[in-house]
């Protein structure tokens, strides 16, 4: 455990922060009158009960194997958020393509560090692209709807 291994005045070993220790969570002593020891928990301890599904959402999925797509359903506020993550996802996949690519004109032409560096580009800027279009076609959408 990390900390110091004097005991605390219910008798556990103090510690530190909650961590895994052959497949049991440690975690703060309930018995201890000044909660700073650690102890394994009960499953009942650590399990957080599972909130009802809310009913407000609409995110549905319809997957169409035959074409290879999938259309999603979304309410309004759940579609800013995907817009917004895909919008997020695009500028950090362009910034590491930069990156990538940086880093490859420093390395000798033809070399295997180069060329797989600028494999992690291309991935990268393909990535980004297809936020991008996710994004526009949204904003474009959206302004449809919207006049």
């Amino acid at each position: 455990m990390k900390g110091s291994s004097e005991a605390c005045t219910c008798g556990h070993a103090k510690g530190g922060h909650f961590f895994w220790k052959r497949q049991k969570l440690w975690g703060p002593c309930k018995r201890c009158p000044f909660g700073k020891c650690r102890r394994f928990l009960l499953a009942s301890e650590y399990h957080q009960p599972v909130p009802p599904p809310r009913t407000d959402i609409l995110a549905r999925v319809y997957p169409d194997p035959g074409r290879a797509t999938v259309a999603l359903l979304l309410d309004e506020s759940t579609a800013n958020v995907l817009v917004y993550a895909a919008r997020a996802l695009a500028a950090e996949s362009e910034a590491h393509a930069r990156e990538v690519r940086a880093v490859a004109a420093a390395l000798p032409v033809g070399s295997y560090g180069r060329k797989n560096r600028e494999r992690i580009a291309v991935r990268q800027e393909r990535v980004a692209a297809r936020c991008r279009a996710v994004e526009v076609n949204y904003r474009t959408a959206h302004e449809g709807v919207a006049s």
